[in-house]
């Protein structure tokens, strides 16, 4: 499917509960004030305000968010996850969170004057996440031993045969019955729109050639072939004509999201 322009009701309330997808009012400001210790800022700026993102996160991290089951605390694996506020947001709720990035292997993450790790946004935060700064496929997580693998917006960043390992290893991690909850940037200024093969962000991931190379045993639980590239059923002529009802980026891009199963 692609994420719509016009939020759901429960959606709304979840960004405003959080501060998604940017932190709450005010929060670049307050995080470029030194002065305050980190942990004030945190609490007054909420868990989105350390990383900026495109605009579409707006549907989302809470389209990400309502795909896990709540019921009880979960195993979870956040790919890609930089110091984005959904691994906080799970955390704070009882669930084990690792996030797997190999952008963290940088120093820090920085938002004008300061910078950011996890250790200190974990005792900011009052949580615990877990922080594997390598791909996936070198961070040795136990197999069949999660019950979701979240991977917003990261896909599109690596190339075709990167994806397919991503999404193997993923489904290799989780228990039979577990879930891959993805997002995939749709970027309008390339093909299949446009002649362009590639952006400053990334390409077009073909997803029905990427999933047809997938080893793993999976079914798509959500996803809709005619809004999913690459699948026999997308037409981009039929999105173009249909493009009010999607969430466009303040970055041109809308928003694919699936869910794979792993059996």
């Amino acid at each position: 499917m692609l994420g719509l322009r016009s939020l759901p009701a429960e959606y709304a309330a979840w960004n405003k509960r959080w501060g998604a997808p940017f932190g709450f009012p005010f929060a670049q400001e307050l995080l470029q004030q030194t002065n305050a210790s980190l942990e004030i800022a945190a609490r007054l700026a909420g868990p989105f305000a350390f990383q900026a993102n495109n605009s579409t996160r707006e549907f989302e991290y809470p389209w990400a968010y309502h795909q896990i089951d709540h019921s009880a605390p979960r195993d979870i694996i956040d790919v890609g996850g930089g110091v984005t506020g959904m691994q906080f947001v799970l955390s704070l709720l009882g669930h084990r969170v690792h996030t797997v990035d190999p952008g963290l292997a940088s120093a820090a993450y920085g938002w004008g004057s300061r910078s950011f790790r996890h250790q200190d946004l974990n005792a900011a935060f009052g949580t615990s996440v877990g922080v594997y700064a390598c791909h996936l496929e070198e961070a040795d997580l136990p197999q069949r031993a999660f019950d979701y693998v979240v991977c917003i917006s990261t896909i599109e960043h690596a190339p075709t045969p990167a994806v397919i390992s991503l999404i193997d290893t993923s489904l290799q991690t989780l228990k039979p019955g577990g879930r891959l909850v993805a997002t995939v940037d749709l970027f309008l200024n390339l093909t299949p729109f446009t002649t362009r093969q590639e952006n400053e962000w990334g390409t077009n991931i073909d997803l029905g050639a990427v999933l047809k190379q997938v080893r793993s045993p999976f079914q798509m639980v959500v996803g809709r072939p005619e809004e999913l590239y690459g699948f026999p059923e997308f037409s981009p002529a039929r999105v173009l004509e249909n493009l009010e009802k999607y969430y466009v980026g303040i970055y041109p891009c809308l928003s694919q999201c699936f869910v794979l199963e792993a059996l």
